[in-house]
């Protein structure tokens, strides 16, 4: 409660408030005072509704200011966010590691079947078969042909 831009009673804890009364004062005057205007007091954001009770006996404005804390208001809220974004956080990176995992695997099976071939050719030691690389990527019809090339320049 304020009179003439003082504060005359507060419910809240001193600490709660601020130890410099003319602050909390002013911080009520200064735009808390427009209905759902909101102020921090200490480590407490409140939203406040200013009700004028009219005057005291020497003329001065007396205002009831409702005061009601947003933290608590707004805690459900962000626990639920805070849940949220760690959930669909963890779900992002579990399906971005399945699908480096994917591509990855998409991406070197071609490879893997060229080293494949290779090995088991220096296995049997007939290296008269050639490897189908028609489907493969152009990287991997590079190696292939400097492969052959190879073979060939060997055998003569």
């Amino acid at each position: 409660m304020t009179r003439a831009g003082q504060v005359i009673s507060s419910t809240l804890p001193a600490a709660a408030v601020l130890q410099d009364w003319s602050r909390y004062a002013t911080l009520l005057a200064g735009g808390a005072g427009e209905p759902g205007g909101s102020l921090r007091l200490g480590s407490h954001d409140f939203v406040a509704a200013p009700l004028p009770l009219g005057s005291d006996a020497a003329g001065a404005p007396v205002t009831l200011y409702l005061l009601h804390p947003l933290s608590a208001a707004l805690e459900p809220l962000n626990r639920a966010l805070r849940l949220d974004f760690v959930v669909y956080g963890l779900l992002a990176v579990v399906l971005a590691g399945l699908g480096a995992v994917a591509v990855s695997r998409s991406l070197l099976a071609p490879l893997r079947r060229f080293v494949a071939f290779v090995d088991s050719m220096a296995r049997s030691g007939d290296y008269s078969r050639r490897f189908d690389a028609a489907a493969a990527a152009a990287e991997l019809r590079t190696l292939n042909s400097s492969y052959d090339r190879l073979i060939e320049s060997l055998a003569q």
